[in-house]
């Protein structure tokens, strides 16, 4: 109708044909596809937009492919003082390393312990307001929320045919924001703006990396497990607050500035643990375990029980390892950008612009036997100059 219009978009992909081929093993192959995406869009738009829209938006995604497989074309062992079991089960596949002067990209492989399939997806949501004020004054209200996981992702990443640190994922953000801002204009030649946001987000995420033949976790005698995982949760927080303006004189010139001033806060658990149903000789829960009691004795504090599958591994200074390491991490930032451009005749423009940006700071969720390795990355702030 004149009042409400609506529109529908979905593209797919789909081939049960896969693309690589394993090195080792004939026949076996990956690269299948299945994808899909789509969005919704309903506009409630009065006297044809002129003084209110109203705009929703519908999306979703997922990806069920296969995941790509590297290329292995050297073995170089973190830890020379491998058994020799693990070195017989890398080793017996150095004839299929891929050569590093080879240009066909179907070749690799990949171990088949597990179908190596994505299953990614999104969903989110977001409804935006436009009111005109005036003939020069307009408020825009954006609001919007989503959810993006990875159900199970499993992820080839060595380019063996054997588990050397494949990769099993489990993780989930659930993301909202909502920003409010006006803008409008003075004189005949300026243009003004000012706004405000807030955004939380949560994640939750898992990684289980199959380890039986990594030289790093087994170094004599046979495997001491076959899977170890990491594990985090993370709390975010960000309001911010902004500006901008420009204004033309002199006929050739226009001058801008832009500030913002953002406030965010992180807290986030986690810790390195030997997963419930890995294939473990108890070797790696002793020698934490110990460690962990030596520390807990220098620290006054009580011994702990043998730690097992499922319990966290990773130990502070006093030997804790339950519950998880846990951080908070709180920034703030003023970023800005200011600039002149100069335009002598239609067809000519310089400008020179000055501008403050930062990224985020934050915690990995990575395997870590020491707390100490969570110690956040704190934000980032760069400089630029553009001429």
């Amino acid at each position: 109708s004149d009042v409400v219009r609506a529109r529908v978009a979905m593209h797919g992909t789909k081939s049960d044909e896969g693309w690589q081929e394993s090195v080792s093993r004939d026949g076996d192959t990956l690269g299948r596809q299945d994808k899909f995406s789509m969005r919704a869009t309903i506009d409630f738009a009065p006297n044809d937009g002129e003084t209110l829209l109203v705009r929703w938006t519908v999306d979703h995604w997922y990806d069920k492919s296969d995941s790509q497989a590297p290329q292995a074309i050297a073995l170089t062992p973190q830890n020379q003082l491998r058994a020799p079991n693990l070195t017989d089960a890398v080793e017996a596949f150095r004839p299929f390393l891929i050569d590093r002067g080879e240009d066909d990209p179907t070749k690799a492989d990949w171990p088949d312990v597990l179908d190596w399939q994505v299953n990614d997806s999104w969903w989110g949501t977001s409804l935006r307001t436009e009111w005109n004020m005036d003939d020069s004054t307009t408020l825009t209200v954006l609001g919007s929320a989503g959810r993006v996981a990875s159900d199970g992702t499993e992820l080839s990443q060595t380019g063996l045919n054997v588990p050397n640190g494949e990769q099993l994922i489990d993780a989930h953000i659930n993301t909202s924001a909502l920003e409010a801002r006006v803008n409008g204009e003075f004189s005949d030649t300026g243009t003004w703006m000012v706004g405000a946001n807030w955004a939380e987000d949560s994640g939750k995420e898992s990684h289980t990396v199959y380890a039986a033949t990594a030289s790093v976790l087994n170094a004599f005698g046979p495997p001491m497990l076959d899977i170890v995982g990491s594990k985090g949760e993370t709390e975010a927080k960000s309001q911010g607050i902004f500006m901008h303006g420009d204004y033309g004189f002199a006929d050739a010139f226009r001058a801008s500035l832009g500030l913002r001033y953002t406030k965010e806060s992180r807290d986030f658990s986690g810790c390195e643990f030997v997963p419930a149903n890995a294939v473990s000789t108890g070797v790696l829960e002793t020698i934490f375990t110990g460690t962990a009691n030596g520390r807990r004795a220098t620290a006054g504090l009580d011994p702990i029980a043998q730690i097992q599958p499922g319990d966290c591994i990773t130990l502070d200074e006093r030997g804790i390892n339950d519950p998880p390491f846990h951080g908070t991490l709180n920034e703030n930032n003023l970023s800005g950008r200011i600039a002149l451009d100069w335009k002598p005749t239609e067809d000519h423009m310089f400008y020179g612009a000055l501008m403050r940006g930062f990224k985020s700071g934050g915690f990995p969720v990575t395997n870590a036997s020491e707390a100490k390795q969570y110690t956040p990355v704190t934000q980032e702030k760069l400089y630029a100059a553009e001429l």
